[in-house]
């Protein structure tokens, strides 16, 4: 097995996955079900049999395609669903379904934490300026020399290709080209290192390449609809208590904050949230840190909790909105950073989000430079959009309401 240092923990995970499947068979049903059996076996060997054929993991800076889980499970799955009706097997549908979403989570959440700290380490030709990289304590670079050779170089290079290749960097090229081995821009290198775009270079040409894939962007709707509608019960519950826990702070005061925002393409729409501010007077245009000030002791709660977000789910499921995205602006504030920020509309091909890249990155913005900024790692989220990056943002988000670590 590829992760043989890792095989324990896989082991003990389907271990105890297969007895919890037993358990449960046991108690739903008084005498031991073959189907129950077989299902569980199944379950098993695809779990092994996915784990087999998983890519070995790289740095996550490292990854030019997307990690295949899903595609790899699908595939075994399909293959165990012919097999036992070929074979005419007893089987249990509880029982393959609850095994492939628990091997589809296993296997996403374990490759995150492996590759999370891996050290990267790189050759570099002479014309990548080592100090560019000084601030990343991530990547260790290793220069070539007149004797490097391309089997030397095992995960890549990284080169400037705005300045000359000398000769001895011309001769290394040539050789991992035709060893297949990458070769990494520098300036693209340092935009996966920092995680955000350097808008500084961008340009008419460059910038029509952050085009989010429209496939994904449909199924990226599905999915946001299904969480919304699968948490409903808890999102309501959660929902009614806070309505009248606001009700009694503010008597006077709506329960829901409206304003307008700018969304999907420029359209302007309303927004939702509960109430954080016992005041009437909600000026048109602000900056969000600008009004800390007029928040509330129970708006502090809600606001750190995340709570007062949660009738943005309504617009969610209107389409309006998305759980992972760009924050909206307010239609003056987005006018005018259109005007004075080069680019900025490109945030609009995406639907905003409840949460997003910029969000856990940075935080909140207060001026037109801090959003500048921002625009980078928004940008930076639209060009890497796909389902990988969408669920790291979800469990930072998470880490961050419950644990209160992060932005």
């Amino acid at each position: 097995m590829r992760f043989s240092k890792n095989s324990i923990i896989h082991s003990l995970a389907i271990v105890i996955v297969a007895i919890v499947i037993q358990v449960w068979g046991g108690i739903v049903y008084a005498e031991p079900q073959a189907s129950i059996m077989n299902s569980s076996i199944g379950v098993v060997v695809c779990f092994y049999v996915s784990l087999l054929l998983i890519p070995p993991p790289k740095p996550s800076i490292l990854k030019r395609k997307q990690y295949p889980v899903l595609a790899i499970l699908l595939g075994c799955y399909c293959v165990h669903i012919a097999v036992i009706a070929f074979m005419r097997i007893d089987y249990s549908r509880p029982v393959l379904l609850s095994g492939f979403g628990f091997t589809f989570a296993w296997l996403i959440i374990f490759r995150f934490f492996q590759v999370k700290h891996m050290k990267l380490t790189l050759h570099r030709f002479s014309s990548a300026d080592p100090l560019r990289f000084a601030s990343f304590s991530s990547i260790k670079l290793v220069d070539t020399t007149d004797t490097t050779q391309a089997n030397d170089i095992k995960l890549g290079a990284v080169s400037d290709f705005h300045k000359p290749l000398n000769q001895n960097d011309s001769r290394l090229l040539a050789e991992c080209s035709l060893h297949d081995i990458p070769i990494y821009h520098a300036d693209l290198l340092i935009e996966r290192l920092s995680r955000q775009v350097n808008t500084e270079n961008l340009n008419p040409v460059s910038i029509t390449l952050f085009s989010p894939s429209p496939t994904y962007i449909k199924v990226k709707y599905l999915l946001d609809s299904l969480l919304v509608i699968i948490s409903t019960p808890i999102s309501l519950s959660l929902a009614a208590l806070t309505a009248l826990v606001i009700k009694l702070d503010c008597i006077d005061e709506p329960i829901l904050y409206r304003q307008k925002r700018m969304g999907y393409r420029g359209k302007i729409f309303t927004m939702y949230k509960f109430r954080t501010m016992c005041s009437s007077d909600d000026p048109d245009e602000f900056f969000a840190t600008s009004e800390l000030h007029r928040v509330n002791k129970l708006g502090h709660f809600l606001r750190k909790s995340r709570l007062d977000e949660i009738p943005q789910l309504f617009n969610v499921l209107k389409g309006e909105m998305s759980i992972i995205g760009p924050r909206p602006e307010q239609p003056g504030l987005a006018k005018s950073f259109q005007d004075n920020i080069p680019f900025y509309s490109y945030r609009h091909t995406v639907k905003p989000g409840i949460t997003g890249w910029a969000q856990i990155e940075q935080g909140y913005t207060d001026s037109h430079e801090a959003t500048s900024r921002k625009l980078g790692f928004d940008l930076y989220y639209i060009k890497n959009l796909n389902v990988n990056l969408d669920i790291y943002i979800l469990l930072k988000t998470i880490k961050v309401v419950l644990f209160r670590k992060g932005v």
